[in-house]
């Protein structure tokens, strides 16, 4: 479904600014997110014009990214919120982990929710 070929371009371009960039902050911000957003938005790009403009704003994320890790960190993050959010609500597209993430808290939810409830009925019970 991505663009293979392009992610590893877009990896390419990342490999270039390496030794510029602080790892752990590469690390936090979740750069290595990004060629696989450039390679959905690509895939997508003859069916949707805003991956074809988020595309062109993840190459200009690219080719400025120690200045833009260095200077604008937040904003990076909230562009990348807004790429992936897209690629969510209108084509479907998820992390791996979502799934698990979201059901593991409802399950976690739903096992806190009885053990109350089972706690205050113990107790209710309990003062008769």
């Amino acid at each position: 479904m991505k663009d293979k070929a392009y992610e590893a371009k877009l990896w390419e371009q990342i490999e270039v600014h390496i030794p510029k960039l602080s790892k752990r902050e590469a690390r936090f911000r979740q750069v290595d997110k990004i060629p696989t957003l450039g390679a959905f938005m690509k895939a997508y790009e003859k069916d949707c014009s805003d991956c074809l403009l988020y595309r062109k704003e993840i190459e200009r994320v690219l080719v400025n990214l120690p200045e833009i890790l260095k200077h604008k960190p937040v904003e990076l993050e909230q562009e990348m919120d807004v790429w992936k959010r897209h690629l969510q609500e209108n084509h479907g597209i998820y992390p791996d982990y979502y799934f698990n993430y979201r059901y593991g808290t409802y399950s976690w939810n739903l096992q806190f929710f009885c053990r109350i409830m089972l706690r205050s009925t113990w107790q209710l019970f309990a003062e008769r």
